[in-house]
């Protein structure tokens, strides 16, 4: 029973420190995976990198459809173990599944971030982590919300009802 009541806190104290990070997790909406995934416009050999997966569903698809190398990172233990899940169900290997926290790696080897985080954690946390690391040349893609101070060189809303997707070229 401690076990348990450990493996339950544990989930927890990491899924709750996980939404201080850019965003409380709200999936990804399926219908916009194509569009992300063209928006990435990414080549073999590229490095993409989704910032806070989740349950992996956009690092997922882009797998699926890429020869690129693509990883995902997460924070939030049972995000990360779904993502995992999925990963070993997708079994590419060019999808890697990270267990940790966004702010800890450096972001200097991928061409495409893609982010899905509120304006003012975009804004005071991701922008300065993206602006003092990204290579010449590297993409943003940012879901539904703008990151404040940036041109997007493409925005994405075909309807009135569809999401914004932002992109980003440095």
């Amino acid at each position: 029973m401690t076990l348990i009541f450990v493996i339950i806190l544990i989930a927890l104290l990491t899924t709750a420190i996980a939404s201080l990070s850019l965003i409380v997790w709200v999936p990804t909406r399926k219908k916009d995976l194509d569009r992300i995934a063209a928006m990435a416009s990414l080549k073999n050999g590229e490095n993409f990198i989704d910032l806070g997966c989740g349950t992996g569903t956009v690092c997922c698809h882009v797998a699926k459809n890429s020869e690129a190398n693509i990883f995902g990172i997460e924070l939030a233990l049972p995000f990360y173990a779904i993502a995992k899940i999925r990963q070993l169900f997708l079994n590419k290997r060019s999808l890697k599944i990270i267990w940790g926290n966004l702010f800890n790696i450096s972001l200097g080897n991928f061409d495409v971030i893609y982010v899905f985080g509120i304006p003012d954690k975009l804004k005071d946390k991701a922008k300065p982590k993206l602006e003092r690391e990204l290579k010449p040349g590297a993409r943003v893609i940012s879901y539904v919300f703008a990151i404040e101070g940036w041109t997007p060189a493409r925005v994405d809303k075909p309807t009135p009802d569809s999401a914004s997707i932002y992109l980003y070229q440095r």
